[in-house]
């Protein structure tokens, strides 16, 4: 019998779904990048795509095991790094950025990467990318706005919170969705027919 404490959540199910998905076709993108000689865009995200799923596998483990704060808390860097891949994607110019470190101040922050790659979905006209980060910045910068996420019957949990289907849904639901990402994306920098990809648009 499973001790998982969300066992049987629609969400958590799709999030292993899209997980099965993935593997393979992170493998299958692994074997494309070793059969060539990396550009810089292709660089970029051999270091950042291992990284999106191993927080990915990182979110799963917290939440078989009941500590969705934490998993919460991890949702930040991994949606960033997608946003990475999917801003360099659109505006590969702009590798160079990357190249001179990412640094603070000359590469755009995950709200601002929001605004532009938003752009074209006329439902999200009216959102910003503050009000899109603000909830994952209040948790990984510990601001008051963000006490409600480990609060429980018995005050705020220091670990295990098992009765908040809701949260669990939340953090399923977004992991899954940027990883689903991050497998179309593989295909984009590391593609079947033409492995090398440039670095110009």
């Amino acid at each position: 019998m499973s001790s998982e404490p969300y066992e049987g959540s629609d969400a958590l199910t799709s999030f292993d779904t899209v997980i099965d998905i993935a593997i393979p076709k992170y493998e299958e993108g692994v074997a494309r990048a070793r059969s060539v000689t990396p550009s810089t865009m292709q660089s970029m995200a051999g270091v950042l795509i291992p990284q999106v799923f191993s927080l990915t596998f990182a979110v799963r483990a917290l939440v078989r095991d009941g500590f969705l704060f934490s998993a919460h808390v991890l949702l930040r860097p991994l949606i960033e790094r997608v946003c990475i891949l999917m801003y360099l994607d659109r505006y590969p110019s702009e590798i160079e950025i990357w190249k001179r470190g990412w640094k603070h101040g000359e590469a755009p922050s995950l709200s601002r990467m929001f605004d532009k790659l938003k752009a074209p979905f006329p439902n999200l006209a009216d959102v910003t990318g503050s009000q899109m980060t603000s909830d994952l910045n209040g948790l990984v910068h510990g601001k008051p706005e963000a006490a409600h996420w480990n609060l429980t019957g018995l005050g705020h949990s220091p670990g295990l919170i098992r009765d908040n289907p809701e949260l669990c849904d939340i953090v399923c639901r977004q992991a899954a969705h940027y990883l689903a990402v991050t497998t179309l994306l593989i295909g984009r920098y590391f593609p079947d027919a033409s492995p090398q990809r440039t670095d110009s648009p």
